[in-house]
């Protein structure tokens, strides 16, 4: 119950613009998750969640790390409910990184499977992306301001 209450506080944390407290409480999560007797607390998501707090205080080479290893951990746990949005927010820092020729393909996928197997709470977020991707090819620093309006974030 630690880890998940950790990240979960780690949400909190980054509405309140606490982006550096936020990462220090996911990588406290990731350790008690690794260090639990069972895994249990590992399905609890805490690579996903580090990779999303990583990925707001835009630490974004740390934030593919984070969600790469949260990949892992599906596969190795056999737990894949988390591979969509997995995918979404890896796809969000390609967007926010500039890969924008990768882009909008891995936002059609991500967008698609997400409907398909009925998790939906982040496709507004990435129907916007997909937005600013199609009404303003080459202009990145367009798409950056627009990127951090979607998130919430004005720094």
């Amino acid at each position: 119950m630690l880890t998940w209450s950790l990240t979960t506080l780690s949400v909190a944390m980054q509405m309140q613009g606490r982006f550096d407290d936020a990462v220090q409480v996911t990588s406290r999560a990731v350790s008690e998750a690794l260090a639990a007797p069972d895994e249990q607390a590992r399905l609890r998501g805490p690579f996903f969640l580090h990779g999303m707090a990583l990925c707001a205080a835009d630490r974004l080479d740390e934030a593919v790390v984070a969600y790469r290893r949260a990949a892992a951990e599906c596969d190795e746990l056999e737990s894949w409910w988390l591979l969509p949005d997995i995918q979404l927010m890896s796809t969000e820092v390609r967007f926010l990184r500039g890969d924008w020729e990768e882009v909008t393909a891995e936002l059609e996928g991500g967008v698609q499977f997400p409907r398909e197997h009925g998790n939906l709470i982040g496709l507004p977020r990435f129907h916007a992306y997909s937005a600013l991707v199609a009404s303003a090819p080459g202009r990145r620093q367009v798409w950056r301001a627009c990127a951090r309006a979607v998130r919430g974030q004005a720094r």
